[in-house]
């Protein structure tokens, strides 16, 4: 199965370039909060997706802060990372199609696939 970019699935989402110099930045607007991706290094020296912003609300403040990888196995895989990574409290003026999408596609997620094979080895045996 061909990986597609992360940055080319984030454009085709809806985030838009930043104008910095650097150009590795993108941003998406909610509404009344934007969430900010930039092309860095991490903590591991790993090439990422860092996704940062602040919600707010008169009665909410949430810090988010994730990480994506450069390439995703499928455009689903993205859409459920996003959405996760998201969380489920983001009540944003202008919530995206692609974030109630990727809260229906947590099956894709890494660990949900690892727990389901589990299962099915462990219904295997008894």
């Amino acid at each position: 199965m061909p990986s597609i970019l992360t940055s080319e699935f984030l454009t085709v989402i809806g985030f838009e370039r930043a104008a910095d110099p650097s150009g590795g930045s993108l941003w998406f607007d909610f509404g009344n909060f934007k969430l900010t991706a930039t092309e860095c290094v991490n903590q591991h020296l790993a090439e990422v997706w860092s996704f940062f912003g602040i919600y707010r609300t008169p009665r909410t403040l949430a810090h988010i802060d994730f990480e994506l990888p450069l390439t995703l196995d499928s455009t689903e895989l993205g859409l459920a990372f996003m959405a996760f990574g998201m969380g489920r409290g983001i009540d944003a003026e202008t919530m995206p199609d692609w974030y109630r999408q990727g809260l229906t596609l947590k099956h894709h997620l890494p660990w949900e696939k690892e727990q389901m094979a589990y299962r099915q080895q462990q219904a295997a045996f008894q």
